[in-house]
């Protein structure tokens, strides 16, 4: 064991003798080094990889893969409001290990990794772009470099509040490629 890895372990052991560890998901408390109880990793198992689908937008055909499953008060969610308004990176980073798992089941050859960005302005507010540290582990787990390759233009509502007719037209013409994209697998991480 290196001295790096084994000051990081017994940090761990110290900070959970002052503060004990507990799921980043329901919050029951869970074993040093655990970041989710037994439960929540039940059902967070559930995520469903659903098949390649295509896109076609301005004439142009897109290969589409998707690792979701979302439903209101459940694992997922619960982790994702932990990472997203809570400042847990902790879930943030669980959630890219999670993601890279299931990713690399897809058997697609990504070539990059990325994220949906925030305006400068919301992040600026949150102090943190939980997406990005999502897939700063995702890229990191999956071996591939990880590049912001989207501007998001102006600021939208909360996407939360909305239906899906009320969503999709919140976002039209909201995101932009940078150069350089053309021809790259990517992998998107949105929470």
């Amino acid at each position: 064991m290196k001295i790096k890895e084994f000051m990081n372990i017994a940090g761990e052991y110290i900070a959970a003798f002052f503060y004990p560890p507990c799921c980043c998901c329901c919050g029951h408390s869970v074993d040093v080094g655990m970041l989710i109880c037994n439960d929540c990793m039940e059902e967070l198992e559930r995520f469903r990889i659903e098949r390649p689908r295509t896109l076609k937008h301005n004439g142009r055909q897109y290969t589409l893969n998707s690792v979701y499953r979302y439903i209101a008060k459940n694992a997922a969610s619960q982790i994702t409001t932990q990472a997203k308004y809570n400042g847990k990176m902790v879930a943030a980073r669980f959630m890219g290990i999670a993601i890279a798992r299931k990713a690399s089941r897809l058997r697609s050859d990504y070539d990059i990794v990325t994220y949906v960005p925030m305006t400068r302005l919301s992040e600026f507010k949150r102090g943190y772009n939980q997406c990005e540290y999502i897939s700063h582990t995702a890229a990191r787990m999956l071996g591939l470099p990880q590049k912001p390759l989207l501007i998001k233009q102006y600021n939208t509502k909360p996407q939360h509040k909305l239906s899906s007719k009320m969503r999709r037209d919140n976002l039209g013409g909201v995101f932009k490629a940078k150069r350089g994209v053309e021809g790259k697998r990517i992998l998107l991480i949105d929470d």
